[in-house]
């Protein structure tokens, strides 16, 4: 195998690391400060810029699943516990898509 050292044409690593966009969420501003409200008390329309929410240091709390899943604000998925229907018991990971 020949390795190669090939120079990044931008700089996309310094903003996402992990190489994942990191997912929409709100954040909102009351007296004692910057929240991240929880799903079900957000309206599912405005959401905080990319930069601001990569800017910042803090997250959205994702109790019931293994990580901070990308849907956890999509108004859709908020119905009927949809994204916890979508969740594995066992590991804790979602599944965006579920077996027929």
């Amino acid at each position: 195998m020949i390795a190669l050292a090939v120079d990044m044409r931008s700089s996309i690593r310094s903003i996402l690391p992990e190489r994942f966009v990191i997912p929409p969420y709100p954040i909102l501003q009351s007296s004692s400060g910057l929240y991240i409200p929880k799903p079900q008390e957000h309206d599912g329309k405005t959401f905080a810029p990319f930069l601001l929410r990569r800017s910042l240091e803090i997250t959205p709390t994702y109790e019931g699943f293994g990580k901070l899943i990308y849907d956890l604000y999509c108004p859709n998925l908020q119905k009927d516990q949809i994204l916890l229907e979508r969740t594995s018991q066992q590991c804790a990971l979602y599944f965006c898509t579920k077996q027929s």
